[in-house]
């Protein structure tokens, strides 16, 4: 794309059949000279201050062309009115024209074409199947969203992320008759997530009254400018608001009497100013002097030195502070930035003289400090910032700064609000919360719909295609009538082919083919240029939730078929004979039905009508029938938010003028105001009531004049413009009025052309002199070079510090952007920047630079994060004003045409050129620049007199400077590997070995290079040799040895260094198999040697009374069900969990559906009740059956029946709602009054059978309440841990617990054990080795019993637990009646005679060789103790 340079600039020029840029260009000297005279002579057909700023038909539709009159940038205008005309009617034509010559060319396309898409129109951006679904609110009124078909082709390839398309502010219009009706609208919000579905939401301009009339089923085609309107919109209503008799500087803007001298500003008239801000040499008695400066009296004014200023930097700061309009220049480097940060120190500590009442004069507002873009405000605020640190007030939400949030005026506004809130403004923010509340309730079931499938009791369908969905359904299975307390499945599902049925003309084949979501690699480079002009319109009026928020639960306003975030169709029951099974691919038929709900074509009201059968459509036509019925539902609905919508819109207009009042309190009463261009023309008639009286404008001369004169308010009295006219210009998107209109001449550079007195800055302070002098004296006609500059390192490892690679190799065009891109460069500059990186350079050192924005994809897929994280690659548009060490420059322009684009614009060369301080390097085709452009004939001679241009880049190695590298694609960087050469590196490494790494520049003392070499240490007393390398901690021995552990059979091999550790655990594992017929997934150590196993882990899959599968582990009891309840119709809704009582009534509204008989085999009207299964039984065909006397009614005409699930019984339903209601004495479930069978599933029962449920559970799990005193230990030292109370609930529930297995085994409590080990311990005869070995072990069995109680939590133990648990505590009893016996043995020096010793090892063994205690043990253990008890 033409002029295609950076995510700053964009010309989209797109003009005529047969007009080209250099039909323009050769036209520019013929008639520029004509149109200027034309100017002075014409009169307008119309005051530009009634024209509409929104396009109008005639704007889009004209055949003449548009009145039109040249920037004036040599001589006077004739009168004020004249330059305000020109400057308004160039700058609406400027975004008016790119729309108006799209169009035309997408329907000349349309009448050439066969189809809707003939071609793709350039200057615009089409969607189509474009439907305005439904109004909704936003912070500044009501928006619009719109669904376009996201589906197409050429949508699927836009990465919404870093697009220019539908962001916030652009312009788009509609229509639905080839552009005879047209509806404008900007883009009010802009959700990445759902643009890639196709919504976006817009705020209509002008009358919406009509967009209310506009039916969600209308079919739109809509076009998006490539001009960004909010860029325009603001200065365009900023340009008609501006009086003419009281504009400020007509002497010089209109007049243009600049030749004759410039006036110092009014307030100067006998002012004396402080310098000593800026004196820094000064000291002493010379102090006096810069402390009080008549600064109109050039001969008392302290020398540059004493301000610390060269000659250039003295004279412009002079002028900035005695001149009302002032002009400073700033070449590269040159420190224009430096200055304006001076001149507004000083005006800062001398605000008092000019912003106070002096003679007369009224009293001043802040300073406006005015840039281009945020990034460039942000870095001139905080060099303020770094010196004054409050008093700023920094206007917009764009900023990136964090030390800038402090002076956001949004946050500024918030804290305010805090201490004190204003009472009107408070009553509109409770009204407009209650506005969206009462909204919501229409919303949520509006936004429902692109959050999955709608069932068919909730779409508008009419009679006969009910009919026609149910009779088909029926045909293919004869029972769709769910039994019991599910909801009947949506028949939906599989006639829009998500379910199983094949479906005529279904083809899936590649549905799979597409990702579901598709992930970025690499950098992030890109930024959208329009957004760095932006202001944060998107942000709250007052307080909070002015925003519109999305629930993420749908089911519980709208019944969905299908939910696309818990993506799964309700599958019946194992139990039905009949039921259907989930497609096992649920992420293919998530991503169907989101394709699906992207898409927007519809069929028409005349094609419904034609339509007697749908299961005959083929599936593309049954979702365009669906998606009609979707429209139809969204025009139902949004009538019930059209009463709101007058009411919303008056309180956000109250809200905005108590936030604009509260915006100017704000800025009256700070120091310094800093805003865009566009922020400026936003705030025009606040900055006209605080009457800023000094205004500075960084980046001046890429700022269109109108942009500046809509900054000025009628009380400025000093406007101070700092930029550089022969860098970047002001960027019109057309491009025939930048060269034929004098569009592209900012204020700035129109100044100079008529005389202004311009001072500019001389020396720069940026860059090597070798690199100046490709700007001198091409392009400026002098710089002078710092001393600061003469003595930069040279760059490592090559051989010049600046140098321009040539090639051939072909640029590409991108598809989707029209931008060009070289993939060769990109892959050099890679390679080459990975090799500076080798040199030690930081990421943060090194830039990496492209002419275009096609190629910053290429520089994405070359570059990967985690090698180049930290390296910025920009556009250069986008990094004007900056610097960086080194800059890798891609020029990517490279075809057989000769055709360089902008490459032949000096400014933009300039630009590229003097971005590097230290080290420069270019790649491109430079024989097709010289050819191109005179200025890179005289850049390119000067880099052959420097040597610095050539086929090849020389790589020269740091190590070894005689072995050099010649380098011209990315490969031949292979031979460099780690940024030296290919000799090895052969340094003797501390511990004796060499370093196998080739050679490299990093690190030459090796003090980070770790030895790759094997460890050779004997590091253990078996004479094992360390296994790690030799730069790493040799550590404890690691060599696997076999150990046999002690408490169990189990071999197991381990780290050497633990052969010695009692304390091991056996992870050997259990695989025991329970009773459940799962097995055991613990560890022999988990599972106390197979002793007392862990709960089982395998879902238990038991099904509930509710008919849900429990989603608990098999071992813990089943918990109450999680699962949304499904009891549910169109008057009800129940929003509890279904293992939970439910909050709704009983619907006792008659069903509304019919059902095909199975023995008529005809459509008869349900049976039963609203939103409960239909019965499977016919009034006519079952009657006898039906009118069983069991309650007296159910032979009445009306009577109404419910089918059970536990048993199939209809039963007539007031008389079944009244048995179930009947309080009974017994705790038991109600049962069928024909066959007594239980009822436990039944939905419209629900609270009834959970109830009876809880009181049986109750019943069953009475807790003992006679507990013992010494296990209430157990929870006193969770007490004393300061556990939460959940935690003590579960020791309470262990303790009751541990008590009853205690008196089930006859065992004491656990405190009492210790107590008896303790005293055991503590006796000095029996401190053996042996002896206290295995009292420790003991002890620890009885702890880890503890812990593991007190983790499990016994509340709700299951019985496999409890018999593992007492069977564990048997066995800890026998053990210490063991151990107490073996102690009066040892104390008493008891002889026992062969047989007991033999006995009582026996027993010992038992106890303790990891087995459970079984009932032949426990006896023979038994049987020892009695026979021993004598001791």
């Amino acid at each position: 794309m033409e002029g295609d340079s950076g995510s700053s600039f964009s010309y989209s020029y797109r003009g005529r059949p047969g007009r080209g840029r250099g039909d323009f260009g050769r036209r520019d000297g013929q008639r520029g000279g004509r149109r200027e005279h034309a100017t002075r002579r014409e009169t307008p057909p119309d005051d530009f201050r009634e024209l509409s700023v929104i396009p109008t038909f005639y704007d889009i539709h004209t055949d003449k062309d548009p009145f039109l009159r040249p920037n004036i940038v040599r001589g006077r205008y004739p009168d004020v009115d004249t330059y305000l005309d020109v400057q308004f009617r160039l700058l609406r034509e400027d975004f008016v024209r790119p729309l108006r010559e799209g169009i035309t060319d997408f329907l000349n396309m349309r009448r050439r074409g066969s189809g809707r898409q003939a071609g793709t129109p350039q200057d615009i951006y089409v969607y189509y199947d474009v439907h305005v679904a439904y109004p909704t609110y936003a912070h500044n009124g009501i928006v619009y969203r719109i669904q376009f078909d996201s589906s197409r082709p050429e949508l699927q390839r836009v990465r919404w992320q870093q697009s220019k398309r539908l962001i916030y502010g652009s312009l788009v219009c509609l229509s639905s008759d080839e552009f005879q009706t047209m509806f404008f609208a900007t883009v009010a919000n802009r959700d990445l997530k759902q643009l890639g579905q196709g919504w976006v939401e817009v705020r209509f301009e002008g009358d919406t009254s009509e967009v209310l009339d506009i039916s969600p089923m209308e079919t739109f085609i809509m076009v998006e400018s490539t001009a960004f309107f909010e860029s325009y919109r603001h200065v365009l209503k900023g340009l008609q608001e501006v009086d003419q008799n009281t504009m400020p500087f007509l002497k010089y803007i209109v007049d243009c009497d600049c030749a004759n001298g410039v006036d110092p500003p009014a307030y100067l008239r006998g002012v004396t100013y402080d310098l000593s801000v800026v004196a820094e040499n000064v000291h002493g008695s010379r102090t006096r002097s810069v402390r009080s400066v008549p600064v109109l009296r050039d001969n008392m004014w302290p020398s540059a030195e004493d301000l610390n200023f060269d000659e250039s930097q003295y004279r412009a700061f002079k002028l900035g502070l005695t001149k009302e309009f002032a002009i400073i220049q700033g070449p590269p480097g040159t420190g224009k930035t430096y200055i304006g940060l001076k001149i507004i120190e000083v005006l800062l500590k001398n605000s008092h003289k000019w912003r106070g009442v002096q003679r007369g004069l009224e009293a001043a507002g802040p300073i406006l400090v005015v840039c281009y873009t945020n990034h460039a405000l942000d870095q001139f605020l905080e060099g303020i910032a770094d010196s004054y640190h409050k008093g700023i007030v920094r206007v917009g939400g764009q900023s990136k700064s964090e030390k800038l949030k402090q002076f956001n005026l949004k946050n500024i506004r918030n804290k305010r609000r805090q201490k004190k809130k204003h009472k009107g403004a408070a009553d509109a923010t409770r009204k407009m919360k209650r506005l969206q509340e009462q909204m919501d309730v229409y919303l949520d079931q509006l936004t429902a719909t692109q959050n999955g499938l709608l069932h068919e009791d909730t779409l508008m369908l009419d009679q006969r295609h009910r009919d026609s969905l149910m009779q088909g359904s029926a045909k293919q299975n004869e029972d769709r009538w769910m039994l019991g307390g599910k909801k009947r499945e949506s028949v939906i599902v599989d006639w829009l082919g998500l379910g199983e049925q094949a479906l005529p003309g279904a083809d899936r084949q590649n549905h799979d083919a597409q990702a579901e979501d598709e992930e970025e690699v690499g950098i992030e480079i890109m930024d959208i240029p329009e957004e760095q002009r932006l202001l944060d319109d998107v942000e709250p009026l007052y307080g909070r939730g002015n925003s519109r928020q999305h629930r993420r639960n749908y089911n519980s306003v709208v019944d969905l078929a299908l939910d696309l975030e818990n993506m799964q169709i309700k599958d019946r029951r194992a139990g039905d004979p009949e039921g259907w099974q989930v497609q096992s691919n649920k992420k293919k038929r998530r991503n169907e039905l989101r394709r699906e709900l992207s898409k927007t074509e519809m069929m028409t009201q005349e094609e419904v009508r034609n339509v007697p059968n749908i299961w005959k459509l083929q599936l593309n036509d049954r979702w365009r029938l669906y998606r009609y019925w979707l429209a139809k539902y969204h025009a139902h609905h949004r009538q019930f938010i059209r009463k709101y919508v007058d009411q919303y819109e008056e309180v956000a207009r109250r809200l905005e003028g108590y936030r604009n009042e509260e915006d100017r309190r704000i800025m009256e009463e700070a120091c310094v105001v800093g805003m865009t261009t566009t922020g400026a023309a936003k705030y025009h008639s606040i900055l006209q009531d605080i009457q800023p009286a000094i205004v500075i404008v960084e980046e001046a001369a890429e700022v269109l004049e109108a942009h500046i004169v809509t900054t000025l308010s009628q009380h400025c009295q000093h406007l101070i413009l700092i930029g550089d006219h022969q860098q970047l210009r002001p960027k019109p998107t057309v491009y025939d009025l930048e060269t034929n209109y004098n569009m592209g001449i900012s204020l700035f550079e129109r100044m100079i052309m008529n005389g202004m007195q311009c001072q500019r800055l001389q020396s720069q302070h940026r860059m090597r002199p070798e690199f100046a002098r490709l700007l001198t004296p091409h392009i400026y006609e002098s710089l002078d070079n710092h001393e600061s500059v003469l003595n930069f390192d040279n760059i490592k490892g090559v051989s010049s510090n600046m140098f321009f690679v040539n090639h051939t190799h072909r640029e590409e065009q991108k598809r989707d952007t029209k931008s060009r891109s070289n993939m060769h460069e990109a892959e050099f500059m890679a390679a080459f920047c990975r090799y500076l990186l080798q040199q030690g350079y930081s990421p943060s050192q090194i830039t990496i630079l492209t002419t275009y924005t096609g190629q910053l994809q290429n520089f994405k897929k070359a570059m990967p994060r985690q090698v180049f994280d930290g390296v910025r690659v920009s556009t250069v548009d986008s990094f004007q004003g900056e610097e960086s060490d080194i800059i890798l420059l891609s020029l990517v322009r490279s075809n057989d045409e000769g055709n360089v684009g902008f490459l032949k614009v000096d400014n933009r060369v300039c630009v590229a050129l003097s971005r590097a301080k230290k080290g420069f390097f270019t790649i491109g085709n430079l024989m097709m620049l010289a050819k191109a452009s005179t200025l890179w004939i005289k850049i390119i001679q000067e880099l052959l007199q420097q040597k610095s241009v050539g086929e090849s880049l020389t790589l020269s190695c740091q190590n070894h400077p005689d072995s050099e590298i010649l380098v011209s694609t990315s490969d031949d960087f292979e031979k460099a590997p780690n940024g030296g050469c290919m000799r090895p590196c052969t340094f003797r490494l501390q511990c004796g070995h060499v370093c196998e790494m080739r050679c490299h520049p990093t690190d030459p003392d090796h003090e980070e290079y770790k030895c790759q070499k094997p460890c050779d240490k004997v590091i253990c007393d078996l004479g094992h040799r360390c296994q790690r390398l030799c730069s790493q901690p040799c550590g404890k021995c690691q060599v696997l040895v076999d150990k046999t552990f002690p408490r169990c059979p189990h071999k197991q091999t381990i780290p050497c260094y633990k052969k010695d550790d009692d304390d091991l655990v056996c992870n050997a594992p259990c695989t025991r198999l329970f009773k459940c017929g799962h097995r055991c997934a613990g560890t022999c150590d988990s599972c106390r040697q197979r002793r007392m196993h862990e709960p089982c882990r395998e879902p238990c899959n038991r099904v509930l009374v509710c008919s849900h599968q429990c989603s608990a582990p098999c071992g813990e009891p089943c918990a109450p069900c999680q699962m949304p309840c499904e009891w549910r119709c169109r008057h009800y809704q129940c929003e509890m969990p279904c293992g939970e009582p439910c909050d709704r009534p009983r619907c006792n509204r008659p069903c509304r559906k019919t059902r095909r008989c199975g023995k008529c085999k005809k459509a008869r009207p349900c049976i039963g009740m609203c939103g409960e299964p239909c019965p499977d039984k016919c009034r006519i065909c079952d009657r006898e059956e039906l009118t069983e006397i069991i309650f007296g009614i159910e032979d009445e005409p009306d009577a109404r029946f419910l089918q059970l699930q536990d048993c199939g019984h209809v039963i007539e339903v007031r008389g079944l709602d009244q048995w179930m209601d009947i309080t009974d004495r017994n705790i038991r479930l109600k049962t069928c009054p024909k066959c007594k069978t239980p009822i436990r599933h039944n939905l419209r029962y629900g609270n009834t059978i959970k109830k009876t449920m809880e009181k049986i559970k109750k019943v069953q799990n009475v807790p003992n309440t006679q507990r013992e005193t010494p296990t209430n230990r157990l929870l006193d030292k969770n007490r004393s841990r300061g556990v939460d109370q959940r935690e003590y609930r579960r020791a309470q529930s262990a303790a009751s617990f541990w008590h009853d297995q205690q008196v089930e085994s006859r065992l004491s409590s656990p405190p009492d054990h210790q107590g008896t080990m303790k005293k055991m311990v503590r006796r000095k005869e029996d401190k053996g080795e042996e002896n206290e070995r295995k009292i420790t072990e003991l002890q620890r069995d009885i702890d880890d019993l503890e812990k593991w109680l007190l983790q499990h939590g016994t509340a709700d133990v299951s019985k496999q637990e409890r018999q593992k648990f007492g069977g564990e505590l048997t066995r800890l009893k026998y053990l210490l009646k063991l151990r107490i016996l073996q102690r009066r043995i040892r104390k008493n020096g008891i002889s026992l005679d062969e047989l007991e010793q033999k006995y009582l090892a026996m027993a010992e063994r038992r106890l303790t060789a990891g087995e459970p205690l079984t009932e032949q043990k426990e006896e023979f253990i038994k049987h020892v103790l009695s026979r021993l008890s004598w001791c």
